[in-house]
């Protein structure tokens, strides 16, 4: 296990730079994902990949700052799925902590508790709205509607068959995004690294 005194805090501009372009990726395949109506979000690669090289304070900022881009930019009632990033954030720190982003399948059982998390944070946000949240998720949760679901239970099994394949896909686009970058760069910068 790790302990902090083993990584040195990263300074603010290599911490902003970092963020801005997690937060770009963040807003812009959210918003394509969302254009093209996949059943998947893909919006915290970003989140996931500040929080996996900065820490869960930077993750925490990220976060909130994709909020209030995604709810500018992409969907009104994004903002409501605050306590969702928020959540996503310290499961990506537990997973990190674990050494679940050492290996790509690893990242693929941290992609799954990521996903639990977020399923569950997600759905009354997502009830509140009567499962209408203008995604391609909306189609999954009508299926399960359809069958004679509760509004909460389709909520749920609709988050329960997605978010695993869109965290999974998430993280292990993040892991080989961060395997990509130089570990003298992650050296240099002070940035965390996947383990």
């Amino acid at each position: 296990m790790q302990s902090l005194k083993d990584h040195p805090a990263v300074d603010s501009a290599t911490a902003i730079s970092v963020i801005v372009a997690c937060l770009a990726a963040n807003v812009a395949v959210g918003f394509v994902v969302r254009k093209i109506g996949l059943p998947i979000y893909l919006d915290t690669i970003g989140t996931v990949m500040a929080t996996i090289l900065l820490g869960w304070r930077w993750g925490i900022v990220t976060a909130a700052f994709s909020v209030i881009l995604g709810s500018l930019l992409i969907w009104p009632q994004y903002f409501w799925y605050s306590i969702t990033a928020v959540g996503i954030v310290i499961s990506v720190e537990f997973a990190y902590w674990r050494s679940l982003f050492s290996s790509p399948l690893k990242t693929v059982w941290a992609g799954f508790l990521i996903a639990i998390v977020a399923a569950v944070l997600s759905a009354p946000v997502t009830a509140i709205f009567e499962a209408a949240t203008f995604s391609g998720n909306d189609v999954v949760t009508a299926f399960f509607r359809s069958m004679g679901n509760s509004l909460i239970g389709s909520i749920l099994l609709s988050g329960f068959s997605s978010e695993p394949v869109d965290k999974v896909t998430t993280c292990l686009v993040v892991y080989y995004a961060i395997k990509g970058i130089p570990d003298y760069v992650l050296k240099r910068y002070h940035l965390r690294g996947l383990s």
